[in-house]
C-alpha cells in the first residue's frame, strides 16, 4: 500500500513538471524573447530585484508563526486568503513540496519566490490574482531560461549554459579558461540534484542567488553544497545595490582573458 502511494505521488509530480514545461515554452511563445546575449540579462537585475522584494510583503503576511519560513498549512492559507489561487489543493501541495529545495517542510523567502513562479506558471487565468501583479518579472525569467534551452527540452544542460554565457565572444575567448571555468562554476549553482540537467524551479533559485536576494530576510539561509565558490564575492550579494556585482565581480572580461579572483 505505502509503495503504490510513493508512486503515485511520484507519478503526480512527474506530470506536474510536464505541466511546468509545457506552461514555460506557452508563456515564451506569447512573448517576444528579448534576452539575445547574457549581457541584456544582467541589465535587468535591478528591476528584477526591486520586483522580487515587493514579494515580502506576501511572504511575511503568509508567515503567521514569525519563525521567518512558512509552513505547508501557512502557505494554503495564503493561496486562499492573499494570492487569491485557484489551483487544487493538493497541486498547491505539490508545488510547495517541490520548492522545498532543502527538504525542510518549511520554505523560506527564496523558495516562497520559487513556488509563486510555479503558481505563476500553472495558474490557467491568472487575471484578478496578485501572482498576476508579478507577471512581468517571472516572464522575464522565463525569457532567462529559455535564452538559455537552445534545445527546447525543458531543461538545461551544461553545454547550453556554457554556450550561452560565451555566446557572442569570440573563437579563442570561448575556449579561454577563465570563461570556460566561469560558466562551469555557473552551472554548478544551477544543477541544485546534481543530475546534470537544469528544471526552471533549479534556475530561478540559482538565479535569486546571482541577484542578491538569499540574504535579504535574515532567514535561515538555503546554500547548495559546494555553491560559495572560492573567489565568488559574497560581500556582493547582500544588498540590491550591490547584486550586480556578482557577475561584474566574477565574470571573465569580454575577451575572456582573466579568471574569477582568487
Amino acid at each position: 500500500m505505502g509503495g503504490t502511494l510513493c508512486k503515485n505521488s511520484m507519478e503526480a509530480t512527474d506530470n506536474i513538471e510536464v505541466a511546468l514545461i509545457k506552461a514555460v515554452r506557452l508563456k515564451g511563445a506569447r512573448h517576444k524573447q528579448k534576452i539575445k546575449h547574457i549581457n541584456t540579462l544582467l541589465l535587468k537585475f535591478p528591476q528584477m530585484i526591486e520586483k522580487i522584494e515587493k514579494l515580502k510583503v506576501y511572504f511575511e503576511n503568509a508567515d503567521k508563526s514569525n519563525s521567518g519560513t512558512i509552513s505547508p498549512d501557512e502557505f494554503l492559507a495564503c493561496c486562499d486568503e492573499t494570492i487569491c489561487v485557484k489551483l487544487s489543493k493538493d497541486t498547491r501541495s505539490k508545488l510547495f513540496d517541490m520548492s522545498d529545495f532543502n527538504h525542510d517542510k518549511e520554505i523560506d523567502f527564496q523558495e516562497f519566490v520559487v513556488v509563486c513562479a510555479l503558481v505563476y506558471l500553472l495558474e490557467e487565468n491568472n487575471k484578478g490574482s496578485t501572482i498576476d501583479a508579478f507577471a512581468d518579472i517571472y516572464d522575464t525569467v522565463i525569457d532567462a531560461f529559455l535564452y538559455f534551452d537552445k534545445n527546447n527540452s525543458g531543461y538545461l544542460d551544461k553545454e547550453e549554459v556554457m554556450e550561452g554565457f560565451s555566446e557572442g565572444a569570440t573563437p579563442s575567448a570561448k575556449v579561454n579558461k577563465g570563461l570556460v571555468g566561469f560558466s562551469a562554476r555557473r552551472f554548478e549553482e544551477l544543477d541544485w540534484d546534481k543530475n546534470g540537467q537544469v528544471s526552471f524551479r533549479e534556475f530561478l533559485f540559482a538565479l535569486e542567488k546571482w541577484l542578491g536576494m538569499e540574504d535579504e530576510l535574515n532567514t535561515p539561509r538555503v546554500v547548495p553544497e559546494g555553491i560559495a565558490e572560492e573567489g565568488d564575492d559574497e560581500d556582493a550579494l547582500h544588498t540590491p545595490q550591490q547584486s550586480s556585482n556578482y557577475f561584474a565581480q566574477t565574470r571573465p572580461t569580454e575577451d575572456g582573458e582573466g579568471e574569477e579572483e582568487k
